[in-house]
């Protein structure tokens, strides 16, 4: 949601709901970390009961650069993401990123993962459209009042970084991380977005920290994932923490795709509470490659007196290709 004063324009940065599901979007590290190649696209949309008109897209891809073998599984990786958001009738954000990942395996098990992101940002926002003081006549708002307003330009773009690190130990015997956690860092270098061309629209640099736990239910091949995400940005800081039960529902040996050996399904049913503003519901479905994740936020804020506890709905589809290698190593 966009809240306009005079002169100055905040907004929420990107965040998400599905963390089981998290890539290079918030963290630059992921990319090529679980899988040898990965694509995903969200959308999200909230408090559409208020009138709200943010909506939220994106889009991902990274793959592994390097043969693992050759590099006894220390490797590079690079991505791509784009993003876009539609914060109200008057304003919108455009973001896209390049991103290198340095791979590094300190054991058997466990790697380090270093990753940059390097793009562009694009705030715009169409000040005809924009409600100011100044048209207040004393009585109402009077949109037909000058705005008083002058801006050098309503587009501003400007150059994006960040950064991030992340350990990883994975299962002995299986492809599927058992411990994860890092951090990272947007912003670095503090791109001003002023639309007065002057010192007041630096952006703030947003820090990240990702914890993430997997534990295996016997040998049934179902897990339970717990997740802590950290996220802090000047004033604002917020909380996600959660888990999800994913439950395998069949598994068979494939002859048709040289991909993968197996063809399996799981099905995930999770909740997390977002601190002193959500509880979040998701369901996920995993078929082989194909991920698909549905999460729907429940206002816990003092929002809910308005828009009757419905928040914000998310959805993500992913698609993976793992490592022949790394499943017949673990």
């Amino acid at each position: 949601m966009i809240c306009c004063t005079t002169g100055i324009i905040n907004a929420q940065d990107l965040h998400f709901s599905s963390i089981h599901t998290l890539n290079q979007q918030l963290f630059p590290e992921f990319a090529g970390l679980n899988n040898d190649v990965e694509a995903s696209i969200f959308y999200r949309e909230q408090w559409k009961s208020i009138g709200s008109k943010f909506g939220a897209y994106g889009a991902s891809v990274a793959s592994t650069l390097q043969p693992k073998h050759k590099l006894d599984g220390s490797h590079l990786s690079g991505g791509l993401n784009f993003y876009s958001e539609k914060m109200n009738k008057d304003a919108s954000l455009t973001a896209g990123k390049m991103t290198i990942v340095r791979h590094q395996s300190i054991s058997r098990f466990s790697k380090i993962s270093l990753g940059l992101n390097v793009g562009f940002q694009t705030l715009s926002f169409d000040p005809a459209n924009g409600s100011w003081g100044s048209q207040h006549n004393g009585f109402f708002y009077d949109e037909n009042l000058s705005s008083g307003e002058t801006f050098i330009t309503n587009r501003k773009t400007g150059l994006d970084i960040g950064t991030g690190l992340i350990y990883s130990l994975n299962h002995k015997r299986i492809a599927l991380p058992k411990f994860q956690f890092g951090f990272s860092a947007q912003h670095v270098n503090r791109p001003n977005m002023s639309f007065y061309n002057d010192r007041s629209g630096y952006l703030p640099i947003k820090t990240v920290f990702y914890g993430m736990l997997n534990l295996k239910l016997g040998n049934s091949g179902s897990y339970f994932q717990t997740s802590l995400l950290i996220q802090k940005q000047k004033l604002f800081s917020s909380i996600v923490l959660g888990s999800i039960l994913k439950i395998k529902l069949n598994e068979k040996a494939k002859t048709t795709s040289s991909f993968g050996t197996t063809d399996k399904t799981l099905l995930g049913i999770g909740a997390y509470y977002r601190s002193a503003d959500a509880f979040i519901a998701c369901v996920m479905l995993q078929k082989t490659a194909w991920n698909i994740s549905l999460a729907y936020d429940f206002t816990l804020s003092n929002m809910k007196n308005y828009n009757y506890s419905r928040g914000g709905i998310e959805l993500q589809l992913q698609y993976t290709i793992s490592s022949l290698q790394v499943v017949s190593r673990f």
